[in-house]
């Protein structure tokens, strides 16, 4: 069994010859031999059942879907409680308090799904932005990182 080495097969009814490589041939002589070719209907691919599902039946189990997105109603209304001004929404208080929610979403969530390591990834991703935010805003200003914490219940 070298590289380029095939055999050609012509089914016992006549049908036209093809070329496939010679491991292949091996089980498909082995398969033809058992079954006749001929008689095996043609199915839809929908409906063709293998050992390996498609990608579009695959289930997304990892993927964060619409369940466990903070709404946008939800997020308008923290980053109007935790703003500094009108047109504020990115100040390291409305960061902390969307991060927040994030992580406590998360932690939900893992409570049915133990074993969803790449939500965990993300989960310590987001926690590890909030210690920073928080060790920007312990630094640079102590009354508003006291109010912060105070108010989302961190650090007892």
């Amino acid at each position: 069994m070298g590289g380029g080495v095939g055999v050609r097969i012509t089914p016992s009814s006549g049908g036209a010859s093809f070329h496939v490589p010679e491991a292949i041939a091996r089980i498909r002589l082995v398969s033809i031999r058992l079954v006749n070719v001929a008689s095996i209907p043609i199915l839809p691919i929908e409906t063709v059942r293998t050992k390996h599902v498609t990608r579009q039946e695959t289930p997304r189990r990892h993927s964060v879907g619409t369940e466990m997105a903070i709404t946008k109603e939800r997020k308008s209304g923290i980053i109007n409680d935790y703003r500094r001004g009108d047109a504020d929404t990115g100040s390291p208080e409305v960061q902390v308090a969307l991060l927040t929610a994030r992580i406590t979403e998360l932690n939900e969530h893992f409570k049915n799904h133990k074993k969803d390591h790449a939500s965990r990834r993300g989960l310590l991703q987001m926690v590890s932005k909030r210690s920073g935010l928080l060790a920007y805003l312990r630094e640079s200003d102590r009354p508003r990182y006291l109010q912060v914490i105070a108010r989302l219940g961190l650090r007892k």
